[in-house]
């Protein structure tokens, strides 16, 4: 499925020689809940290889790799899920906050 992702980088956002800390794109994801689509971001977002560099590039994402801290969603009908990373899975935040 292809879903309207969020990142927002703590990294970037505390960074004084960032510009930007947020990033928003249309990406295909896959998982059979919150916490399998989590996954599938943090794994797609993190640059490993050199293919991972060009995927991000061709989506503009120009943050660092996501990591802990950051805060990761997506929309859900009309609603975002909104979750953070943490040293050891996924937290949610701010259950039911409306897109609107």
């Amino acid at each position: 499925m292809v879903e309207n992702v969020r990142i927002v980088s703590m990294f970037a956002l505390m960074d004084a020689y960032s510009e930007k800390f947020s990033w928003e794109g249309e990406v295909h994801l896959e998982g059979a809940n919150d916490l399998e689509l989590c996954e599938d971001i943090f794994r797609k977002f993190n640059r490993v290889s050199d293919e991972d560099v060009r995927r991000l590039s061709e989506l503009n994402y120009i943050l660092p790799s996501v990591s802990v801290g950051d805060i990761i969603g997506w929309r859900d009908n009309d609603m975002y899920v909104l979750f953070r990373i943490d040293s050891l899975g996924f937290t949610q935040i701010f259950p039911g906050l409306p897109t609107g």
